[in-house]
């Protein structure tokens, strides 16, 4: 299933399916809410997922650490 969503483009990561940069990188998905962040390509990686991100087609915009970290704080309840 996880396969097939990926071919139809459903829940990928902010690249897509192309390998990530190495690069500090934080987004939001402003369908979902989904949030994924932190050294992209390397590692850690964060990402804290709403119910509906199983079944999205992300709409990935970029965010700020702070504001990654507010509303990983107030959606998700976590530091």
């Amino acid at each position: 299933m996880r396969w097939l969503n990926w071919l139809r483009g459903i829940d990928l990561p902010p690249w897509g399916r192309a390998l990530p940069p190495i690069a500090v990188l934080h987004f939001e998905c402003a369908r979902c809410g989904s949030l994924v962040g932190g050294i992209a390509g390397k590692g850690p990686w964060k990402r804290l997922r709403t119910a509906e991100a199983a079944r999205c087609r992300h709409a990935w915009r970029g965010c700020s650490q702070e504001s990654f970290r507010e509303l990983g704080r107030s959606r998700f309840g976590v530091e």
